[in-house]
């Protein structure tokens, strides 16, 4: 739009730090017109449980 002002860099950053943290971004059509970005990210790795505290007085 020419309406619209900017650098255009906005989806290329998106783009670097979605590849740096292991996420896909795709780029679709929306089904009400305009566009659609999706952000995938793997799951994370499920964290070693903890141990509770014992209570001691």
């Amino acid at each position: 739009r020419a309406d619209v002002s900017g650098s255009g860099l906005g989806l290329a950053i998106v783009k670097r730090v979605a590849a740096q943290q292991g996420a896909t971004v795709t780029l679709g059509d929306a089904a009400a017109g305009g566009l659609l970005v999706s952000v995938v990210f793997r799951d994370a790795e499920t964290p070693a449980p903890v141990p509770e505290a014992s209570e001691s007085v």
